[in-house]
């Protein structure tokens, strides 16, 4: 039986042996459900159903107080028409001979409450049946006042500021003592887990006491979606039955998440409506912005789970994480201007129109690079035939970057184990030289590589592939290297604006031939006080990473090394200079404890 009917079964079940306690995690759609329970019994004439919210009450005058005001203004009576409403406002005349009418009227002669010396919660009384107007029967013969029996719904248990016995103890007053039906919603993980000192476990006491039955929640994410994207209401016209169009994405993106937090739907489509809306007044077609969909409910998903964030290392760890999760993460399109949005809550309506120019619009994109960008069965035939021989031979030239290669591997083993003719003959062996070309030219820096935002899986490209796969990836290490080691090259070479202190714990990749040469023509050139802050510098960095540094590299920092000691001992300077003879030598001591800690490394 689900969570729905048996909250159900409870209200309507003849004997009340206690309060029924519905508990479930924040955001799993506690309140949703209540609320639509709620509605569903309001709009008949058996039940009034009233929902009171403990979050933030802290006192039990304040709880007592809040259900008479939810009760009292439940009852339907600031709905009637007008005609009985003039009826009712004459109990203004006598509504201080009887409390009967001030309970059952006061709400339709709002005049009364300036009128009135004393409080109106006075002559109130929460009781397990109450008056209410009757909407069902509207006609002169008809009664327009009927009884309805009370249901309370306690919300947000475990955020209430009382004192948890306590407020169980006021709860209990109206279960035990009134009779009337009380279900309480509560993430009970989070009343236990602020209850670690109660030894005398006092909480699971009186639950004994108050609650009769436990169900926890068992929610259809499926159908809630559904309500959401129904009872939402578009600024943009179209925007909701996009949404009802694409509800599978949605539930799609949302269930593989794991976040099962309702609330983050209502943020996924609330705020992509900005993003449509932007789209749909471009000139941009439309056939990609499922895909761009699907990336934005996962970004933001990822955020609000906490796992997609910008690092040390940039996305590289959250998009690894994020590629585990969204079975389409690396087939769809990740946009700069989304994920600047989602992560920093930065929005430019017109990079991201750039960027979906640039990307989706066909009339800016040759075949090349639409058979490059798309998603493999958004491709035409003729999209193939051109575009896949010019992506080869751009391979082979080591003009694709990293993102284009991983796509074009994946498409090629697409073809074939769809049986589809390939146009033109793929040599990997010549696109693993042509990446090789590739890697070079960034390394020194004559061309800029964009961050990889593509993965694959071994089985989504040919065996014969995987090792240039395994390449790229590795490549990551190298480009994550470059960057501070081109600030350290700045630094030796003086460039303004570079600051000693950024090099602490930094990788800067290998201590080769050329950083030996410019470091070594640096040092000699500065004096003393700047020779130790070299020296510091130097010793800070990290040469003992596995991750990032190979066998070889490891070598080859320990050659240099020793050839830096023996340019420092053997130096001219050391004749003439006391000081800086000291330097030097103290100097070559802590490059021999760096070599020994190298060498270490490969001992563990």
């Amino acid at each position: 039986m689900d969570t729905k009917q048996e909250i159900i079964d409870y209200i309507n079940q003849k004997s009340n042996n206690g309060a029924l306690l519905v508990t479930g995690k924040w955001g799993c759609g506690k309140t949703y459900l209540i609320q639509n329970i709620a509605s569903n019994l309001n709009n008949s004439n058996e039940y009034l159903a009233v929902s009171i919210s403990l979050f933030g009450i802290d006192s039990i005058e304040v709880f007592h107080n809040e259900i008479k005001n939810k009760v009292f203004f439940s009852r339907g009576f600031d709905k009637t028409p007008d005609k009985l409403k003039k009826q009712l406002n004459k109990v203004k005349d006598f509504a201080l001979t009887t409390s009967t009418i001030l309970g059952e009227h006061f709400k339709i002669a709002k005049s009364i409450n300036a009128a009135l010396t004393v409080r109106w919660q006075d002559f109130f009384f929460v009781e397990k049946f109450i008056s209410c107007y009757n909407f069902a029967n509207t006609s002169e013969n008809d009664n327009k006042i009927i009884k309805k029996e009370l249901i309370l719904f306690f919300d947000d248990f475990e955020r209430s500021k009382i004192d948890r016995i306590d407020l169980m103890g006021a709860i209990n007053s109206y279960s035990e003592n009134k009779n009337i039906k009380v279900i309480i919603i509560a993430d009970e993980d989070k009343i236990k887990s602020t209850n670690n000192n109660d030894k005398d476990n006092k909480y699971e006491e009186f639950k004994e006491k108050l609650v009769s039955r436990t169900v926890q929640i068992k929610y259809d994410y499926q159908n809630a979606i559904e309500s959401i994207v129904n009872s939402y209401t578009e600024t943009t016209e179209g925007y909701k039955d996009f949404l009802k169009t694409n509800i599978e994405t949605i539930h799609k993106v949302f269930t593989e998440s794991q976040v099962e937090n309702l609330r983050s739907v209502k943020a996924f489509i609330t705020d992509y409506e900005r993003v449509y809306t932007s789209w749909h007044n471009s000139n941009v077609p439309l056939g990609l912005e499922v895909n761009v969909f699907y990336m934005f409910g996962a970004m933001l998903f990822g955020v609000k789970g906490g796992f997609y964030k910008e690092g040390e290392y940039g996305y590289i760890f959250s998009d690894v994480h994020s590629k585990d999760l969204f079975s389409k993460w690396s087939s769809t399109y990740e946009l700069y201007s989304i994920q600047k949005w989602i992560t920093k809550g930065i929005w430019d309506e017109q990079v991201f129109l750039d960027e979906i120019q640039s990307k989706f619009n066909p009339l800016n994109l040759g075949d090349v690079e639409i058979f490059l960008l798309y998603s493999f069965w958004d491709l035409e035939q003729s999209n193939i035939e051109i575009g896949l021989p010019e992506a080869v031979q751009k391979a082979y030239n080591g003009e694709l970057i990293r993102d284009q290669l991983i796509s074009l591997l994946q498409k090629v083993h697409t073809m074939k184990e769809y049986s589809i003719p390939l146009p033109c003959i793929v040599d990997y062996s010549k696109i693993k030289d042509g990446f090789e070309k590739r890697k070079k030219l960034v390394l020194s820096n004559q061309i800029e590589e964009p961050k990889r935002r593509r993965f694959a899986e071994k089985a989504q490209i040919d065996e014969e592939a995987y090792n240039i796969y395994k390449d790229i990836e590795n490549f990551d290490k190298k480009l994550y290297e470059l960057e501070p080691r081109n600030r350290f090259v700045g630094y030796l070479n003086l460039v303004d604006g570079i600051n000693s202190y950024e090099f602490r714990g930094k990788i800067i990749g290998c201590f080769d031939t050329d950083l030996l040469a410019l470091f070594i023509q640096r040092y000699l050139k500065s004096d003393n006080a700047n020779k130790r802050d070299l020296c510091f510098i130097l010793m800070d960095l990290s040469f003992t990473d596995k991750e990032y540094l190979t066998i070889e590299e490891r070598k080859e920092t320990i050659s240099n090394f020793q050839k830096l000691i023996k340019t420092l001992l053997s130096s001219d300077q050391n004749d003439n200079d006391f000081i800086t003879a000291t330097i030097n030598k103290e100097f070559s001591k802590r490059i021999e404890e760096k070599i020994q800690e190298i060498t270490d490394i490969d001992k563990i």
